[in-house]
């Protein structure tokens, strides 16, 4: 018994439609992977289609695209710290994130890629 059904004798309600839903559902399970215009050898055939072209897509998006191997610049570098007091003082930082690949430094290593920044910006640009 169904929700619908409970409900509907708590309510005292009928439930409404349960002869054609209940067809519908026989129909359905009939049906289940039938189309009436296909024969099985068809049906057999179409799926076979359309799992291989599901595979082509699948193959395409998990290829990388040409030229998406380039190498993150890590030009927006986020600073932490380890209490409020130190916030604004890049002197204290205890580490930096890069917000473009989530890369995350040491206060050694962010402060170096901050310092390297420019030169590595020009490189990127120039062809």
């Amino acid at each position: 018994m169904g929700l619908r059904e409970r409900l509907g004798r708590l309510f005292g309600k009928p439930a409404r439609g349960s002869t054609t839903l209940a067809a519908d559902r026989t129909r359905a399970n009939e049906m289940h992977g039938r189309e009436t215009t296909q024969t099985r050898y068809e049906q057999d055939g179409t799926r076979q289609r359309m799992e291989a072209e599901l595979d082509g897509q699948r193959t395409q998006r998990a290829a990388p695209a040409p030229g998406a191997a380039a190498v993150c610049a890590h030009t927006v570098l986020v600073a932490r710290w380890d209490t409020p007091a130190d916030l604004g003082h890049e002197e204290r930082a205890s580490g930096y994130t890069c917000e473009a690949c989530h890369q995350t430094f040491t206060a050694a290593e962010g402060t170096a890629l901050r310092q390297s920044e420019a030169e590595r910006v020009r490189q990127q640009l120039t062809p």
